[in-house]
């Protein structure tokens, strides 16, 4: 197992006002509120939660003390195997009741889903390190709420619903200069054709990067920054007729390169209501 870097640190402290205070005017940090009630000093691209002694969030340490910081670190292996890396070498994982890791049930989740479900929050929220915020609060609350799942088949549906309240709880629990998004005005329940879009874009995207270049940049310029054709082959200096045979040669690569990842099950009318990945090792999703 190798580690990466540091997500962010957790301080407990008995005042987090004051500690907020004195971290913001002595050492120029940032102060930003996220979730329900918490707050998080940012600094460069670091990031420092706090957690009032007494009231902790979840997940936290198991004897918190005012005074006491814990370490969240990136590892660039899958969690399951840093998991079994751990108990490997002796070392007991424990944890809190309601963490959001300590069931076979919700690790299982967080496996599938948090690359996916990160993805989305990121597509609504601009800034990298409060998505990972509010990604954690997210499986808080999926951990917390996972025994009221009436109906398993449901839960992808379910697991995105979540998501998309916890973001607007963001947005509404902070003061926010410009107009809120219509989707956040007036929610409504996320259907099934949004969370395919969603999954299979984020397929998308590294398939994108991984065309030939003159055919990445013809699918860049026409599928993600919505040029003709015509300006298409301005850009690239190219004729109308060699901009149109590489956008039509790159939509080719991109379909062959989705079939081969993904079993995609789709409806009388061509829309795609239903996909599997074919090999969960594929390099794309």
């Amino acid at each position: 197992m190798n580690i990466t870097n540091i997500d962010h640190i957790v301080l407990t402290v008995k005042d987090v006002n004051k500690t907020a205070q004195f971290y913001a005017s002595v050492l120029g940090m940032v102060v930003e509120k996220f979730g329900e009630g918490r707050i998080a000093l940012k600094f460069g691209n670091q990031k420092i939660n706090l957690h009032e002694y007494g009231n902790e969030f979840e997940p936290k340490a198991n004897q918190p003390t005012p005074g006491s910081e814990d370490l969240c670190f990136i590892t660039d292996v899958k969690l399951e195997v840093a998991m079994n890396h751990v108990k490997s070498k002796n070392v007991q994982i424990s944890c809190a009741a309601r963490s959001s890791l300590c069931t076979n049930q919700t690790e299982n989740i967080w496996i599938e889903y948090h690359e996916k479900l990160l993805l989305f929050i990121k597509s609504r929220v601009s800034d990298s390190f409060i998505a990972e915020d509010i990604l954690h609060e997210v499986f808080i609350k999926i951990h917390a709420k996972l025994d009221m799942l009436d109906e398993p088949i449901k839960l992808r549906s379910w697991l995105y619903q979540i998501t998309r309240n916890t973001i607007i709880d963001y947005y509404r629990t902070r003061k926010i200069e410009t107009e809120l998004p219509d989707w956040i005005v007036e929610p409504t329940q996320i259907d099934t054709e949004e969370i395919i879009r969603q999954e299979l874009s984020s397929c998308l995207a590294p398939m994108i990067n991984n065309l030939p270049e003159k055919y990445r940049l013809a699918i860049q310029l026409s599928e993600i920054e919505g040029k003709t054709q015509k300006e298409v082959a301005k850009q690239e200096n190219i004729s109308l007729s060699g901009a149109k045979s590489r956008v039509q040669r790159g939509r080719t690569m991109l379909k062959t390169m989705l079939h081969d990842c993904c079993q995609l099950e789709i409806n009388k009318s061509k829309q795609i209501i239903d996909y599997s990945v074919k090999d969960k090792f594929c390099k794309f999703c």
